[in-house]
């Protein structure tokens, strides 16, 4: 459990700085050369990867993977609902984006739900199994 943890905040801390690191490459001033840019993506799917892993740290050890699935979902519907909230202050098409992204982030949030109550109970459905 200490190496789950270990290695979910280590992705998470080592994930923040590639992120800033992918949103200033090949802005002019930066020094960052362009090709870093894929990081801009990359990096928050750490930071959320890294948030998953620690919070299914506690999971037993054949739940584990099935776990940081669903955690992993929890947390990309948590950040669609923000950017669904923080995206009806634009000044244009805010409201029609968060109208968009609203019925998404519902869906992740419910089958990251389904999914994490699954493994938590155990209901993993096997021939003979009752």
């Amino acid at each position: 459990m200490i190496a789950r943890v270990i290695v979910g905040l280590v992705l998470l801390v080592g994930s923040v700085p590639l992120t800033i690191l992918g949103l200033d490459a090949g802005e002019p001033g930066f020094g960052v050369p362009p090709m870093y840019a894929p990081f801009a993506y990359l990096g928050p799917l750490g930071i959320g990867l890294g948030i998953a892993i620690v919070s299914a740290s506690k999971a037993p050890p054949g739940r584990f993977l099935p776990r940081v699935g669903a955690h992993l979902l929890l947390v990309a519907g948590v950040v669609t609902g923000a950017v669904a909230i923080l995206a009806t202050r634009a000044y244009y098409g805010g409201p029609c984006v968060a109208i968009m992204l609203a019925p998404l982030a519902i869906g992740l949030l419910w089958a990251g739900m389904v999914a994490t109550r699954a493994t938590w109970r155990g209901i993993e459905r096997r021939p003979g199994a009752r």
